[in-house]
């Protein structure tokens, strides 16, 4: 006898309601066709307004006495529902048992916890609060709308707990400053909202501290991962009508909601696209940080050194007795023999220079520490899109770059199920991202760039490439002389007696001191010259003055004398008396105007500027501008030619 459609039956489960218990084993009850509620309740008018998921659980039955096999048996929904916000779809856990607390897991499975984030809960939290509180650096960028972070308390003596928390936005983000044993830093500050109210108390840290994860808080702020295993089975109708021969139908959005949403629009003013993204291009030769020392520290226990400046990914190479440790570019300290060397971890903070290292044993011994110094440049400058076709909608994905990408700048994004992912350059040449969302790899050489996805991504959508380049910036450590800054002082008094003048300041702590000649030049610790008839002095000093310390100047002030003639010009010569003698040695100037033909001169007597006695008697370079007696004050300048 064969099985006939009559035979096929639908079986109510044990409870047919949205309690925790629901559903249950098979029941005799028939779902019958075409009665109204014997699977769903009515829909209430505040289900309407807020939404609501219910969940049923029914059976297939083929019910014959005889023994014949049904082949090939199978559900699927023939018709949407009539109510443009209402949806349906099946899916099946395995179980036949099950009630709906365990279906309703199997639905919110959609997330796994995945690694610890950079944001650390700032903090204690508390149940029912909305809004979350962290801090981290200030190159990490902000959680987007409708990320989901898990709260996981994980401390030792803490009762293990964990809430999934939905962002629903980031109402500030400030950068503060903070002060611990090795003097100020800044971390920024980030208040969450979140969609769901929290379900129980968690504790965060308080104060912040320099390093993230040397002594984290009782819980760990985690990312989250898709685990796609869960099939659901809807029905869309066709967009048009399909014609005989056709190959592609079209149906719109292929996806259907499985819980209700809402959307909420976040206004993003003075951001910079694709912040966060920092180069550390190396400024100075490879290995040239350096410390070495003896480190004692207990089983977990974090031991943080500082390299005194900044320092380049992938550079880092730590020595602790035999075992050999390296940055893995991405902030992270391993082992470079992980299997011969278990239980090593650490933070490498590149861009304060910090260096933490921490085992699950205790360890003890020589501790040595080498790596490249490095400026952090925030690089964003270039960005380019692919649109994703039904033709090249693809799980690998091939770039060329146009340009030579820096070390640790290619982000790539792209959007699978509706959901953004964004694989970072770790500064070695590979992309990563969380578990399971993708890997690549990027030739900083060439600037090609292989990546595998973790899942299709959206046609429609597109595949988004950022990067920077070194072109802004490059090492010139070793290239650049710094001038040594020249100085222009004015002395409170002119008329400075040559040969008198001392200078005296402090630097590092030390007395300096400089003094000018007969001829103004200054020489010791200062070099430079005088003008002493306006009181001028210029120099250079490579001592610097220490700070609020100023030049102390000591000279003899001399008295200017100065006597106007009208001589005569005789076999090239003028002869004049000075009025006040005696005259000192090198204050004799003379300056006239000769007229062609007429020998007419007009003279005044100064210092320095002008033809100058040269304290031997003689006038000018060589003397052989005339004589000075500097007895009687007999002047004779030589004028033919002049």
């Amino acid at each position: 006898m064969a099985i006939t459609t009559l035979d096929l039956k639908f079986r109510q489960s044990e409870r047919m309601t949205d309690f925790a218990d629901g559903g249950g084993r098979m029941s005799a009850v028939e779902i019958i066709d075409g009665q109204l509620n014997n699977v769903f309740a009515d829909r209430s008018t505040l289900d309407a307004l807020i939404g609501r998921v219910s969940l049923r659980k029914w059976f297939f039955e083929v019910n014959t006495a005889n023994t014949d096999t049904y082949l090939g048996a199978f559900t699927f929904l023939t018709e949407p529902p009539a109510e443009p916000l209402v949806t349906v779809c099946l899916f099946d856990t395995g179980s036949v048992t099950d009630t709906r607390a365990a279906a309703r897991n199997y639905v919110e499975n959609y997330r796994v916890a995945g690694v610890r984030s950079q944001y650390v809960l700032y903090g204690d939290h508390f149940t029912g609060m909305q809004v979350v509180q962290v801090y981290c650096r200030s190159e990490i960028p902000s959680p987007d709308i409708g990320d989901v972070l898990m709260l996981s308390v994980e401390a030792s003596g803490f009762t293990p707990a964990s809430q999934f928390v939905q962002v629903q936005e980031v109402l500030t983000r400030t950068t503060n400053t903070f002060t611990d044993g090795g003097g100020d830093f800044q971390r920024d500050v980030l208040q969450i909202r979140i969609t769901a109210a929290l379900g129980q108390n968690f504790l965060g840290q308080d104060p912040p501290q320099r390093i993230t994860g040397a002594n984290p808080p009782p819980t760990v702020v985690r990312l989250t991962q898709v685990a796609d295993a869960a099939r659901y089975y809807g029905v869309k109708p066709v967009l048009g009508t399909p014609e005989t021969g056709d190959t592609v139908v079209d149906i719109g959005d292929p996806y259907i909601p499985i819980v209700p949403t809402s959307r909420a629009e976040t206004p993003i003013v003075d951001e910079l696209a694709g912040l966060g993204t920092v180069a550390m291009v190396p400024s100075g030769a490879a290995g040239a940080l350096t410390w070495s020392g003896s480190v004692t520290a207990g089983a977990n226990a974090a031991v943080t050194r500082y390299l005194g400046t900044p320092y380049a990914r992938r550079s880092l190479a730590v020595t602790v007795g035999s075992t050999a440790l390296e940055d893995d570019g991405a902030g992270g300290i391993r082992a470079v023999d992980a299997e011969a060397n278990p239980g090593w971890t650490g933070v490498a903070d590149y861009q304060t220079g910090a260096v933490v290292l921490q085992r699950d044993v205790g360890f003890s011994g020589s501790v040595s520490i080498v790596a490249t110094p490095a400026a952090a440049v925030l690089e964003q400058g270039y960005t380019f899109s692919r649109m994703v076709t039904a033709n090249n909608r693809a799980i690998t994905q091939v770039f060329q770059l146009p340009g030579f990408p820096a070390r640790g700048t290619v982000l790539i994004d792209y959007r699978a199920l509706g959901k953004w992912i964004r694989l970072r350059d770790t500064g070695s040449g590979q992309l990563t991202g969380n578990p399971g969302e993708g890997v690549g790899t990027v030739n900083y050489d060439t600037g090609s760039v292989s990546v595998t996805l973790g899942a299709l991504p959206d046609i429609d959508s597109a595949i988004l490439v950022s990067y920077g380049v070194d072109l802004r910036v490059r090492d010139s450590s070793g290239e650049v002389t710094i001038p040594t800054p020249r100085y222009q002082q004015q002395l409170d008094e002119g008329d400075v007696v040559p040969g008198t003048l001392v200078m005296t300041w402090d630097s590092g702590g030390d007395p300096r001191t400089a003094s000018a000649d007969n001829d103004g030049v200054i020489t010791g610790d200062a070099a430079g010259v005088i003008d002493e008839t306006a009181g001028i002095v210029w120099f250079t000093t490579a001592h610097l003055p220490d700070a609020n310390i100023t030049y102390d100047y000591d000279f003899v002030d001399g008295t200017v004398h100065s006597d106007t003639f009208t001589p005569s010009v005789a076999g090239g010569q003028i002869t004049v008396t000075l009025t006040n003698t005696p005259v000192a040695e090198r204050s004799v100037r003379a300056l006239w105007q000769q007229t062609a033909g007429d020998g007419q001169l007009t003279g005044r007597l100064f210092r320095p500027r002008g033809r100058r006695d040269n304290g031997s008697g003689g006038m000018g370079s060589g003397g052989t501008g005339g004589t000075i007696d500097y007895t009687d004050g007999e002047l004779v300048l030589t004028v033919d030619g002049d």
